[in-house]
């Protein structure tokens, strides 16, 4: 995370860009409603496996 916020803010310093802007300023709200992917997938590969089980 703190990488990315980092890029983020370079690209700002080189491109003074306000999409950068706004990812930088949304991203930690960006990243509370986004789907931790490790999750998902560990649901995904439970409801896979409980229906070839037929659990």
């Amino acid at each position: 995370m703190t990488e990315a916020k980092n890029t983020l803010r370079r690209l700002i310093k080189i491109y003074n860009d306000s999409d950068y802007k706004m990812l930088l300023k949304e991203f930690d709200s960006i990243l509370e409603q986004a789907i931790p992917i490790d999750s998902f997938m560990k649901n995904e590969f439970k409801k896979y496996f409980h229906l070839e089980l037929g659990e």
